[in-house]
């Protein structure tokens, strides 16, 4: 639920960007610096990035034109890496691949370390060739991104022109909503009869994550 997450979204761990790109996609930003394992769980960073996407999917420019994802590594190190593990990174992939309505257009990664290459060369095997094709790795040249991203919708620090973010209104739309994520939340995802046992380890884990019912 909205609730749930409010306090772990403003502390700007996720925020989505003010203006479209050039192509009318919203730029979801995930900065690693502003999350803090030992306060907020991987748990509380999947359910975060689950409930801001869905509200982004209520529009229908963002249903045609899809979503940019940036990730901003700096900062990250073992006590983000020892929760991060291969099986919680793979049931996400799966999520965004095979269950989620969402037109993912380009994942940018952005100072990352060895470390986090290391964990890309890992769950490789996992990602279909169309997303492997969009994901980058920029690490410290922001000129890079930029070549993507249009220079003036990023903030100063990954080399944009805005100063600072803010994401109250977005938070507030989404306690707002908290009697639609709560209708929703009946539903959750259907698992075919012929499934296999990585779609049902999927479903088992958004029923935790989520609290789903049966």
């Amino acid at each position: 639920m909205p609730s749930a997450v409010a306090d772990f979204l403003e502390t700007g761990a996720i925020q989505i960007l003010p203006k479209t790109d050039n192509f009318g996609r919203k730029v979801i930003l995930v900065t690693i610096a502003n999350w803090d394992p030992a306060s907020y769980s991987h748990d509380d960073l999947f359910r975060g990035l689950q409930i801001c996407l869905e509200k982004l999917i209520e529009e229908e420019q963002t249903q045609i034109c899809g979503v940019v994802a940036i990730a901003n590594m700096s900062g990250f190190g073992f006590h983000h890496a020892r929760v991060t593990t291969v099986s919680s990174i793979k049931l996400a992939t799966s999520l965004i691949q095979k269950c989620f309505p969402l037109r993912l257009k380009g994942i940018h990664f952005v100072r990352e370390n060895m470390v986090v290459r290391i964990i890309h060369r890992m769950v490789q095997p996992f990602l279909k060739d169309k997303l492997l094709e969009r994901v980058f790795f920029h690490g410290w040249n922001t000129e890079s991104l930029t070549e993507h991203i249009p220079v003036d919708i990023l903030p100063n620090d990954l080399g944009g022109s805005l100063s600072h973010i803010y994401n109250s209104t977005f938070i507030k739309s989404l306690i707002e909503a908290e009697e639609e994520y709560a209708n929703n939340n009946k539903y959750g995802y259907v698992i075919r009869e012929n499934s296999d046992k990585t779609q049902a380890t999927i479903s088992s884990y958004l029923k935790r994550v989520f609290q789903m019912g049966p």
